[in-house]
């Protein structure tokens, strides 16, 4: 059920990029969009992969991903290909791959909240 969730979502992702846009936006808002989005896909990754070397991997392919999706956009009328969506895509899953990674570190540990469990 994940791996068609994540299927799903990957569509999702190309569909909505790759529709016909009105030309570069440099509004906060859309970064934030861009942020969470591959925030998302990056949790939704960690759900099959979980804790390990196949989530760094799988990390690196969504950066892949976006940054291929801006190089297509490029192709289309209506959108260009933007570098800040691309950083903001790469943070999105930086920074969601960052946190997962260290919950997972800190339950590995047992520690909860500051405590160490015996």
């Amino acid at each position: 059920m994940n791996r068609l969730v994540v299927f799903l979502y990957t569509i999702f992702v190309a569909v909505v990029s790759l529709s016909p846009g009105t030309g570069a936006s440099i509004d906060p808002w859309d970064k934030l969009a861009h942020f969470v989005t591959y925030a998302i896909f990056t949790a939704l990754v960690w759900g099959i992969t979980g804790y390990g070397r196949r989530f760094i991997v799988a990390c690196l392919c969504i950066v892949l991903y976006g940054g291929v999706i801006e190089i297509a956009q490029s192709f289309l009328p209506g959108r260009v290909m933007s570098g800040y969506d691309f950083l903001a895509n790469t943070l999105g899953v930086f920074i969601a791959g960052s946190w997962l990674w260290r919950r997972a570190v800190i339950c590995q540990a047992g520690v909860v909240r500051g405590e160490r469990r015996n």
